[in-house]
């Protein structure tokens, strides 16, 4: 994960009056590098944004190839919608702390052919962060990444 944006959150710093009709943006760049000396071809990648355990919404990103020897960049948009967030009991507490806990979570399958010979490889990334509200950052990044072959 190289950075994550936020667009719209302002719309949750009234807790009062909070507004349901609206979308909030979030912007995750990231890469994929691959040391290998063979290219990574994947299929459509998923990425999750979860809240209080919840999926608040998913989105596909389009099937591409990893070069060999090189990193892959990748950035993902997703909408959110506030009416989502609204119906999870913890969104006010929250927002009186003007801390927001989310996840970030990114699915990638693909192969490697060396030769003849097709491997399969999974990709899973998982960020956990907290978004202050007020500064619309993500702090406390904390991505954990796992390979399988």
């Amino acid at each position: 994960m190289n950075s994550i944006k936020f667009d719209g959150l302002s719309y949750l710093t009234n807790s009062s009056n909070l507004q349901t009709n609206v979308n909030i943006t979030v912007s995750a760049d990231f890469s994929i590098k691959n040391p290998n000396a063979v290219s990574f071809k994947f299929n459509e990648a998923t990425t999750s944004l979860i809240y209080d355990d919840r999926v608040i919404v998913e989105v596909l990103t389009p099937a591409a190839n990893a070069k060999a020897r090189r990193t892959f960049r990748m950035i993902v948009n997703v909408t959110v919608m506030v009416d989502k967030l609204s119906s999870i009991p913890r969104l006010a507490s929250d927002l009186v702390a003007r801390k927001l806990p989310l996840s970030m979570s990114t699915s990638i399958n693909g192969r490697v052919k060396i030769l003849v010979i097709k491997k399969r490889v999974g990709i899973q990334m998982n960020c956990n962060m907290i978004v202050d509200l007020q500064t619309q950052d993500a702090k406390n990044m904390d991505c954990k990444k796992k390979v399988s072959l």
